[in-house]
């Protein structure tokens, strides 16, 4: 079995629509669904966002699944100029800020740069870096990259990689990019989500409080739906080529 693994609602979703579900589990909050993908066995997870929603998450999964392979998925933001909003990004390499490094299994790179060049995607592959809180200012961007020399920034695929090394199970980080280097977010994230998705009361009262704040939120989910749309056609077309 293939696992399939995002942190936020969107992303789940996208990859959710291409599946042929055939049954879900509540082990945690944010659920698990089993189908298939490409003729292919999946098991697709939405941990939530972070270290704490992820380890719970993978603990979950090696619990219940024996699998061939796992893979981080999901939006990350660009921390080098020459990316924009739609760039995939392949974690040859991925960096944790406690100093560990993972590495993408050799034979998945490969995979997924032809799976890239089928469907037209601009691809880098590259370093990811994983951090344990976002990343909101076009400062604090410069500074990450000039100390860990990675191009994308997320928070979730070295805490999957880890598990994936310690059992011994290809491994593949693959994201696209959502938000420039030249873009910096006002919004506090943290106030308005519980775990990977919106939470509703959060975000009316947040927004009530801070109302000029709520276009740059709608700028923003526009440009998440695009990247996580192009994502998902993505992940399809790398499942469809593993035998």
């Amino acid at each position: 079995m293939i696992a399939i693994i995002t942190a936020m609602e969107a992303e789940f979703m996208e990859i959710q629509r291409k599946m042929l579900v055939d049954g879900r589990t509540e082990r945690f909050a944010d659920g698990i669904l089993r189908g298939t993908l490409k003729n292919k066995n999946i098991v697709a997870i939405k941990s939530g966002i972070g270290k704490e929603n992820t380890v719970r998450a993978m603990k979950s999964l090696l619990d219940e699944y024996p699998l061939r392979l796992i893979i981080s998925t999901g939006v990350a933001g660009a921390l080098s100029p020459d990316l924009i909003s739609g760039d995939v990004i392949i974690g040859e390499k991925i960096l944790s800020k406690r100093g560990e490094t993972f590495f993408s299994d050799r034979d998945m790179l490969g995979v997924c740069i032809i799976s890239c060049e089928k469907l037209g995607l601009r691809h880098f592959s590259s370093v990811i870096l994983t951090v344990s809180e976002f990343v909101t200012s076009i400062s604090e961007k410069m500074r990450l990259r000039r100390e860990y020399g990675a191009i994308a920034v997320e928070m979730e695929s070295a805490f999957i990689a880890e598990y994936a090394a310690e059992k011994e199970i290809p491994f593949l980080a693959v994201r696209i990019i959502s938000d420039r280097t030249d873009t910096s977010f006002n919004i506090d994230f943290q106030r308005i989500k519980r775990g990977g998705r919106i939470d509703p009361w959060k975000f009316f009262i947040y927004f009530f409080m801070h109302p000029m704040l709520f276009l740059e939120f709608r700028i923003h989910q526009k440009t998440l739906a695009l990247s996580v749309s192009r994502l998902s056609n993505l992940i399809g077309e790398i499942i469809d080529h593993i035998n």
